[in-house]
């Protein structure tokens, strides 16, 4: 469970890093669907905490530093990336 929650920890926080960053250029649409995106891991990770109670591993941090948020193809991809890995 806690490899899950890791998982919901690492969407959420890129989620809401491509919404700060959106790319220049993005329609309404694509910001509400990262949005979207966010909030859906966000359930998901809190779900995980309450679950876990005591267990849970701590909050981390992560480097998105090698990720271009500025480039929409690159938010796509990194988007689908962590989709297929959760």
């Amino acid at each position: 469970l806690n490899y899950a929650y890791a998982l919901e920890q690492l969407e959420t926080a890129c989620y809401m890093t491509a919404v700060e960053k959106m790319y220049s250029g993005a329609r309404g649409d694509e910001r509400q669907v990262l949005m979207d995106l966010h909030d859906h891991e966000l359930i998901h990770r809190e779900f995980f905490k309450a679950a876990l109670g005591a267990s849970a591993i701590p909050q981390l941090d992560f480097n998105f530093s090698s990720v271009d948020f500025n480039n929409r193809q690159e938010v796509l991809n990194t988007a689908r990336f962590l989709e297929d890995t959760g």
